[in-house]
């Protein structure tokens, strides 16, 4: 699945440059807009990724929060992530508050359209899985490219 990635709105300039931190930011608006049903299937798609797979340092503390509460059986929304960041000291280095509350404005539309349907679990969570490959697969390729790597 191709994923279409707009650049930042003006006065965005928070927002990282490159698609790498767009599809980032897509998943991670993906599973604060997801409501009760669709959370837990969305939120599995982190199962896949660690903290070293995000291009960005303040995208690697929201997935370690965001698997803090999955793993503690949390609710997973802005409120609870804000407050697991604020627990960790972390919320100013994550963005703050408003990059949390933008996050949810990177959701394509086609995407957020799939979340009033009646069977939104599971094309949340292919949608979901999808973007987890690509940043799985984003991850690979920069550390490859790096010069401390091997080229194995």
């Amino acid at each position: 699945m191709a994923v279409a990635v707009s650049a930042p709105a003006e006065g965005d300039g928070d927002f990282d440059d490159g698609p790498d931190a767009a599809v980032e930011r897509i998943l991670l608006g993906l599973v604060l807009l997801s409501d009760d049903t669709t959370t837990y299937r969305s939120a599995t798609a982190l199962l896949a990724l660690s903290p070293e797979d995000f291009c960005t340092p303040k995208h690697a503390i929201l997935f370690t929060a965001l698997k803090a509460l999955l793993d503690k059986k949390q609710p997973i929304d802005i409120v609870t992530l804000s407050h697991e960041l604020k627990r960790r000291d972390v919320l100013p280095q994550s963005g703050g508050m408003g990059y949390l509350l933008r996050l949810v404005d990177t959701v394509p539309g086609p995407i957020v359209a799939c979340l009033d349907r009646q069977d939104a679990g599971w094309a949340i969570a292919t949608h979901a899985a999808s973007l987890a490959h690509t940043i799985r697969q984003n991850a690979k390729i920069r550390r490859l490219m790096s010069p401390d790597s091997d080229g194995a």
